[in-house]
């Protein structure tokens, strides 16, 4: 493969990882949103939701995952 397509296939990889992120933090917000809004069904008296752990934890995973990628580069 020549430079320049390489070049255009990471861009175009670090452009798809980019956009999938930013829908997954975007579904990831909206619905802890309206879980502390206490319209989800995980809500709890004492303010904390099942869903904040799994919220970190996605955070967690794409951080690790766009650093792996990053490395690779």
């Amino acid at each position: 493969m020549d430079d320049q397509v390489k070049e255009e296939v990471e861009f175009r990889a670090g452009r798809a990882l980019n956009d999938a992120v930013k829908e997954c933090l975007f579904f990831a917000d909206e619905k802890y949103r309206s879980i502390l809004k206490g319209r989800g069904s995980n809500y709890f008296p004492d303010g904390f939701t099942k869903f904040e752990g799994e919220y970190m934890q996605l955070c967690k995973s794409i951080d690790a995952l766009v650093k792996e990628f990053m490395n690779q580069q």
